[in-house]
């Protein structure tokens, strides 16, 4: 049975406990960016004429940036600044269905841990 591991980790979270998961919010930042690129000529053409890029390949390039923007969210470093989360253990829930954090559990604010 094929398990999506990357559904397992958070991209942003907030204080009550809620939570878009990491894939998600990477390619939802990258649609948004890549909308903001096409309904805004002077943005594009300005970013075209600095960058000396074609059209197409300057949108292509943007988006695919705007997905890997938050790659590094994916260590184990970062998804530890909120231990109340169920990324960090396998949850094969997260697979099929959006589950929030019990807001019991959920610990007040931000805490980074390094190991």
């Amino acid at each position: 049975m094929y398990t999506r591991h990357y559904l397992r980790y958070w991209g942003k979270a907030g204080a009550a406990g809620e939570f878009h998961l990491l894939a998600y919010h990477a390619l939802d930042v990258a649609a948004c960016g890549k909308t903001l690129l096409e309904r805004h000529s002077p943005l594009r053409d300005l970013l075209r004429a600095r960058l000396g890029l074609p059209e197409a390949m300057l949108c292509a390039w943007l988006t695919f940036m705007l997905v890997l923007h938050d790659t590094g969210k994916f260590s184990y470093r970062f998804q530890r600044l909120r231990q109340d989360f169920p990324g960090l253990e396998p949850n094969p829930s997260l697979e099929t269905q959006y589950h929030p954090p019990n807001p019991q559990k959920a610990q007040k604010g931000v805490r980074a841990e390094w190991h």
